[in-house]
């Protein structure tokens, strides 16, 4: 049983105590604590990654999600949903079945990864960005053997590629979260699929018909207009390279439940130097991961740069902290993390006041953060 004295985010603020916990929370007790006492915050939770540390889960190797997995935890992450890439759908099955072997065989040691994010392939052909080149028409029988592949929680696609709802009724269906990217929808289309049809946003700014302030010789708000004017969720990459830091503001502004995600590839906390991201060669670079034009390729992104520099940009870190976690867990209906209450798991982190981490408890087991 570990027990900890700090400033401790109860709900969307801190306060000063003490907490117990071992596998789950067992007691919380407020009190006064010294001033240099460790700020203590839930688990980060990554809903949107395909790789870290030279391993690229787009390969289907379930190695690549085991050693993901264990590194993720040095990096604060506590629960992470591995995603895939757009490829074929034979090859999509496979991939997924390969994430679903590591995943079940991750040790005690790893972030919990409670499901799958689909990726594509049901993208728009001509926003495809670092993508594999295979976008899919909307096909049914094919989402339904994509679905059955694995434990699928989200799927990332283009509602203006089915205009009939095949696929939405289809994610409905089986309970999967449906998000939209690579998309080339009109502001219109935007609208309907993010206020009717319940879309949330993927990756925001990035791989989607880009905004402007009226409608004029052809330009439109597009999905990221409608996004800012009426999504209640989004996610978004906090790497100050895939958007600026007033882009990140406005929409922490504009979207309720804005919540970060790393779209990390394989070269996320590993040396500078080549890897792989869905069968594609890429190239890590200073704070950027590029393909062979130079265009990004996700990102090289760690969650806990990601908290520093929200800090950094002036957002409190109560704020930054929920960001990073809460967001996430409410979006997907998980009530047992992102938050400090009793019975919740044991995923703590400490930090200072800028947001550097300091302990990472994973499940009450103490994991020892990189750098350390």
């Amino acid at each position: 049983m570990n027990t900890i004295r700090g400033h401790l985010l109860i709900e969307d603020s801190f306060v000063d105590g003490e907490i117990t916990f071992g596998k789950t929370i067992e007691k919380i007790t407020p009190g006064p604590v010294n001033a240099d006492a460790p700020y203590v915050i839930p688990g980060f939770i990554d809903l949107h990654i395909h790789g870290s540390a030279g391993f690229d889960m787009t390969t289907g190797n379930p190695e690549d999600t085991i050693g993901t997995g264990t590194f993720l935890p040095t990096c604060g992450v506590t629960t992470f949903m591995p995603t895939t890439l757009s490829a074929t759908p034979e090859e999509s099955v496979r991939i997924i079945k390969g994430m679903t072997e590591g995943m079940r065989a991750l040790p005690s040691c790893a972030a919990d990864a409670p499901g799958l994010h689909l990726e594509g392939p049901f993208l728009h052909p001509d926003m495809m960005g670092a993508q594999p080149d295979f976008p899919h028409p909307a096909d049914r029988a094919v989402l339904e053997a994509l679905l059955d592949a694995g434990p699928v929680k989200i799927m990332t696609l283009a509602p203006e590629i089915d205009p009939e709802g095949i696929l939405l009724e289809g994610l409905r269906a089986g309970g999967v979260r449906h998000q939209i990217a690579h998309s080339a929808a009109t502001t219109a289309q935007a609208k309907k699929a993010i206020i009717q049809d319940g879309y949330g946003i993927t990756h925001l700014y990035n791989a989607m018909t880009g905004t402007h302030h009226r409608d004029e010789n052809g330009k439109q708000a597009g999905v990221i207009g409608a996004a800012l004017a009426y999504a209640e969720e989004a996610e978004i990459i906090a790497d100050g390279v895939h958007l600026s830091a007033e882009a990140l503001l406005t929409a922490v502004r504009a979207i309720p439940k804005l919540y970060i995600v790393t779209d990390a590839s394989a070269g996320a906390g590993a040396p500078e130097g080549t890897y792989t991201l869905g069968g594609q060669t890429i190239t890590k670079k200073h704070d950027r991961t590029l393909k062979p034009d130079g265009g990004l390729a996700a990102s090289a992104l760690r969650m806990d740069d990601a908290l520093v520099w929200l800090v950094s940009l002036g957002i409190d870190l109560a704020k930054a902290a929920v960001l990073t976690s809460g967001h996430a867990a409410q979006v997907m209906g998980w009530d047992d993390r992102g938050r400090l209450a009793v019975g919740t798991r044991g995923d703590l982190l400490t930090c200072d006041g800028a947001g550097h981490l300091q302990a990472v408890y994973l499940a009450g087991q103490e994991i020892a953060p990189r750098g350390r």
